[in-house]
């Protein structure tokens, strides 16, 4: 609500305002809720074995490559990440200003709830529309020469729109072809036919991310939620891993 409050218009009344912003809150959330109810939907009518991709079964068949391959690819981000920020450096004349951002989660009651809805939100979106994008291609774009064009193309198209020379407009795509490296690699070498790799590995990266951003704070109690996130995302680790780690346990016992 205060950030809500930060563009309130003095031209009307303060009870009007937040009644207009709670009924646009209401309209959001429940956007949010179809638009993800509706990607679950598809996802699970073109990958039929997604619906039960939390079963013992699939976990014991699915979870070790896919927690392998995610820290590889959390791993293979943050290089990447580290590279972008070395070339913004040497090329700063180039850099278009990307401005302030304060982390919102920061500003709630509970920052590891908020924190953990979003990352549950995000990692839905963004592992549901990969797998569709995926589908996509495979059916109807079979000829992978078209890839590296339809990259370069999207590159392209996310070039800011305060672009003003060649340099910013360079820089801008290999940043953004930088940004999407990892995934991109990490799903032609590690993702494969692991479908429990892609909304885990987009989840750590979430998590990873705010727990970052709550570590980084100066009060101890937002640092605590920080840990508390880590803790919570080695917890799901290990239930994940939980039947492969019992059938090795029993096999051991056995021998």
């Amino acid at each position: 609500m205060h950030q809500m409050l930060t563009s309130y218009p003095t031209s009307i009344s303060i009870d009007l305002f937040r009644t207009t912003a709670l009924i646009g809150v209401l309209i959001s959330v429940i956007g949010v809720y179809v638009a993800t109810a509706l990607l679950l939907a598809f996802c699970f009518s073109i990958y039929p074995r997604s619906r039960h991709i939390l079963s013992k079964p699939l976990r014991r068949e699915w979870a070790f490559d896919a927690v392998l391959a995610s820290i590889i690819a959390l791993l293979l981000r943050y290089g990447f990440r580290r590279a972008s920020d070395l070339l913004v450096a040497a090329f700063s004349q180039h850099a278009l200003p990307s401005g302030l951002n304060l982390p919102q989660i920061v500003e709630g009651p509970l920052p590891w709830l908020s924190a953990l809805t979003g990352s549950l939100t995000g990692m839905i979106f963004t592992a549901g529309l990969t797998a569709v994008t995926i589908f996509i291609l495979k059916t109807y774009l079979p000829d992978k020469r078209w890839w590296p064009a339809l990259v370069l193309l999207v590159a392209v198209a996310m070039i800011p729109g305060s672009m003003r020379t060649s340099g910013e407009a360079l820089l801008s795509i290999t940043l953004f072809l930088l940004s999407i490296a990892w995934i991109v690699i990490s799903l032609i070498w590690f993702g494969g036919k692991n479908l429990l790799f892609y909304p885990l590995v987009f989840f750590m990266v979430q998590i990873f991310d705010e727990a970052t951003t709550l570590l980084h704070q100066d009060q101890s109690v937002l640092a605590l939620n920080g840990l508390g996130l880590i803790l919570l995302l080695c917890a799901l680790i290990i239930w994940l891993l939980w039947p492969t780690l019992h059938k090795t346990g029993a096999r051991s016992e056995s021998i």
